[in-house]
């Protein structure tokens, strides 16, 4: 058995038509440089660690152009898909509001909600978490490929994101993120990967 977690390292490039070919680097610090950065704190965390079950880290490549990474990877698993016991995925978790997250997924599981709630709880996190609404943008993001394949998948977002006025932007910068709700939303998503790995927590 397996959990795989998950951040994608792709952004929009100079994203010529939606800038209208003004040429304009978009860095992507929130999209998705905080998912992938916080992964490799979760991965250094975890590296010493002795799970019950395998932990597999994946940073995609092509989510921007629909999820290429991790469909390749979901047509070819190293682990067959009724052996994942989760896929958690980290991408955008460093803007919109401070004190606020979006948890994806768990619209139909109220044993996943649960479980991660505990362990917001556990950490003492200080992030309201929303888990309504958002299915757009949950299917936008690699957890997706996964849950397609009938895999549990739980996306660990920033919320709103009418509220981020730097979406797929040149302006998204490292210089403005907000590293204190990175800093929580990488802590939770590491708390569960535990629980699951380690505790044998199932919902």
């Amino acid at each position: 058995e397996g959990v795989v977690l998950g951040a994608h390292l792709d952004h929009v490039g100079l994203n010529f038509l939606m800038d209208k070919g003004q040429m304009r680097v978009h860095p992507g610090a929130d999209d998705n440089a905080s998912g992938t950065a916080a992964l490799l704190e979760v991965a250094e965390a975890l590296a010493d660690q002795k799970p019950k079950v395998d932990l597999l880290l994946l940073w995609f490549t092509g989510e921007e152009n629909g999820l290429l990474g991790s469909r390749a990877y979901c047509a070819d698993p190293l682990y067959p898909h009724d052996k994942t016991l989760v896929m958690l995925n980290m991408d955008q978790i460093a803007r919109t509001d401070p004190k606020e997250m979006f948890l994806g997924g768990v619209w139909d599981s109220d044993s996943w909600k649960r479980l991660i709630k505990k362990q917001s709880k556990r950490i003492s996190s200080p992030l309201k978490m929303e888990t309504d609404g958002h299915k757009d943008m949950y299917m936008r993001s690699d957890q997706w490929s996964f849950a397609e394949k009938k895999v549990p998948a739980i996306f660990f977002f920033e919320g709103n994101i009418e509220k981020n006025k730097l979406y797929h932007k040149p302006g998204d910068v490292a210089e403005s993120i907000l590293t204190d709700k990175v800093m929580w939303i990488a802590r939770l998503f590491a708390a569960t990967a535990w629980a699951v790995a380690m505790e044998d927590e199932r919902p």
